[in-house]
């Protein structure tokens, strides 16, 4: 039976793999930055910056499967402690013969226009904190651990997510939903159970380098907000901005001082109308990734 170490295991992913692995027997042991030890697993408390911790989370696994992080923007100086520094304290930690399952984030090739992006394609993360700190960390991995492997997921959702699909439920609800264009071209989405099928493949595969994720569907933004509104008998977004204002206003936001357009995050608002789409060949050939058409069975599930 195999012992599978899980940073993050008290958060979005990292819970829902852990319930996964334990339905599978395998052995678990869970690291959590702080409270009181998951059930059925091996708990180790502490941050994973810290050597020791590292050290005593990789002993004795046969694989690492590396969540944990931290999802933010603005605040350079916690996304390299978080994701970068613990990295590469676990790297630092582990034996050859150990393998690494690192979870990363198309956010690695910038928040542009994508047309079914190969795993081949440059990293151009900036001016993302928490992209710049999954390309550093996938830098560190590469130069330092043979067998490891990177899962590059898109926008996850499903399951018990309050950051997407939660978040565009309450606002559909309250009526006050405004899409932001037409916001008719494809999303990245990856399905949370897609997405553990996906680390699941990877744990047992023998394959190395990086995996693009994805629900391989070609849903846009307003059919995603338009089901969701149907699962839950709410009224669909009732104020669509014509694409002439949607581009005027883009044009204005971009020229206002750096900290108020960013909190305006003009980057998401592009992103939401245009294609932004990844190859995920590479999966389905050598992990054998077969994501399922999720949102035609659960979109309503979470909120």
């Amino acid at each position: 039976m195999a012992l599978i170490a899980v940073t993050g295991a008290g958060g979005y992913v990292g819970q829902a793999l852990v319930r996964r692995l334990i339905t599978r027997n395998h052995q678990v042991r869970a690291n959590i930055r702080s409270g009181r030890p998951l059930p059925k697993t091996q708990t180790i408390i502490g941050d994973l910056s810290e050597r020791n911790t590292a050290v005593r989370l990789v002993q004795e696994a046969d694989v690492i499967v590396h969540c944990a992080a931290f999802t933010g923007e603005g605040d350079q100086a916690r996304a390299t402690r978080d994701n970068v520094l613990s990295t590469q304290a676990i790297c630092d930690a582990m034996k050859s013969e150990q393998r690494l399952v690192f979870l990363s984030s198309v956010a690695v090739y910038g928040k542009k226009m994508q047309r079914q992006t190969a795993e081949t394609a440059a990293l151009a993360p900036e001016p993302s904190a928490y992209a710049i700190s999954k390309v550093q960390a996938e830098e560190y991995i590469e130069q330092h651990v043979e067998n490891a492997i990177v899962l590059r997921p898109g926008l996850v959702w499903g399951g018990n997510d309050r950051r997407l699909v939660g978040a565009l439920h309450d606002l559909l609800k309250r009526r006050i939903l405004v899409l932001p264009g037409p916001c008719d071209t494809p999303l990245p989405l990856t399905h949370l159970d897609n997405l553990i099928d996906g680390i699941e493949l990877a744990i047992d595969s023998e394959a190395v380098g990086p995996f693009n994720l994805t629900d391989d569907s070609n849903i846009s933004f307003a059919a995603f907000c338009e089901r969701l509104a149907n699962a839950h008998a709410l009224p669909p977004p009732h104020q669509i901005v014509p694409s002439a204002v949607f581009s005027l206003s883009l044009r204005i936001i971009e020229r206002l001082p750096s900290l108020l357009a960013q909190r305006l995050r003009p980057d998401v608002l592009q992103l939401l109308n245009s294609e932004c789409t990844f190859d995920i060949s590479r999966a389905k050939r050598l992990l054998g990734y077969a994501p399922l058409p999720r949102e035609h069975l659960d979109i309503g599930d979470a909120g």
